[in-house]
């Protein structure tokens, strides 16, 4: 009898997710013995980001569930919300409850996993999270010379990321022009700023 119970209230509270009834999800998560919180916790974090429930997602970690779990197949959870297409949404909370973001290398997993026009958001968020950028400094700019992409460019020089000291071949003067611009326009304003 008591196994039905549990049985349905795992139920519940998984369709509660899929469904984003986060009052529910809170309810019913706490109905739940402490020890079968901890056992169920990876598979509902996978459920809450794969259904892309990122309110089922944030009730789910301010229950105290751990940012950092991972899928049964060890992929990290923030990996997975990369993954999802509206990843940004599914990424905040995480990187709110303080997800790891070490040996992840975020920035070119964002460069795989993200539309080109969600790529700068992408990168903006995790740098607001203490992501740091200049590690991958080389594939980021290569990425933006690649695509042609200005605003990338521009959105890399303001957030201090090195510059290539060789840019990949092919890449359009009207770039490296602009990425130049940009850096000498931000050395300026820091010379400004220091008056």
């Amino acid at each position: 009898m008591l196994n039905l119970f549990k049985d349905q209230t795992i139920k519940k509270l998984k369709r509660a997710i899929e469904e984003g009834d986060t009052q529910t999800v809170s309810q019913t998560f706490k109905k739940l013995k402490q020890a079968e919180q901890a056992a169920l916790a990876p598979e509902l974090l996978s459920l809450a980001i794969t259904t892309a429930q990122p309110a089922a997602l944030e009730t789910l970690l301010s229950a105290d569930i751990s940012p950092n779990t991972t899928t049964e197949h060890g992929t990290p959870s923030l990996i997975l919300a990369l993954e999802q297409s509206d990843s940004l949404r599914l990424i905040t909370p995480l990187l709110q409850a303080g997800a790891n973001t070490q040996g992840l290398d975020l920035p070119l997993r964002c460069l795989e996993l993200c539309r080109d026009e969600t790529l700068m958001m992408h990168l903006n968020r995790l740098q607001q999270h203490g992501v740091g950028l200049d590690a991958h400094s080389e594939a980021l700019f290569a990425h933006a010379a690649a695509k042609n992409n200005a605003e990338l460019i521009k959105f890399l020089v303001h957030s201090e990321v090195t510059m290539p000291s060789e840019w990949p071949a092919g890449t359009p003067e009207m770039i490296i022009a602009l990425a130049k611009r940009c850096e000498e326009d931000q050395r300026i304003q820091k010379l400004m700023l220091q008056r």
